[in-house]
């Protein structure tokens, strides 16, 4: 099913403790936060690390858009997402 880049926050958690990325061997920066977000059109949530690390501004209910890498940088998976950014609708 195809789907926009759009979706929203269900729930989220903020972690202090950081980990090696497989795809890169850096560590992540910490805080980072994650989101289970509702793609709109799919019938599934994706997990996936959001922009914003500020728990006071996450919410569930609030939309996001997936920040894509550089189309040249693309490897047709999970990681062509950077993160997902807060938007206002």
């Amino acid at each position: 099913v195809a789907v926009g880049p759009k979706g929203t926050v269900l729930t989220f958690y903020i972690s202090e403790q950081s980990f090696l990325i497989p795809t890169t061997g850096e560590m992540l920066k910490v805080p980072f936060s994650v989101g289970i977000v509702l793609m709109d059109g799919a019938p599934v949530t994706l997990q996936h690390q959001l922009e914003e690390t500020d728990p006071a501004k996450i919410k569930p209910g609030m939309r996001v858009e997936a920040i894509f890498k550089p189309a040249a940088e693309r490897k047709g998976n999970i990681f062509d997402i950077i993160h997902f950014k807060t938007i206002n609708e």
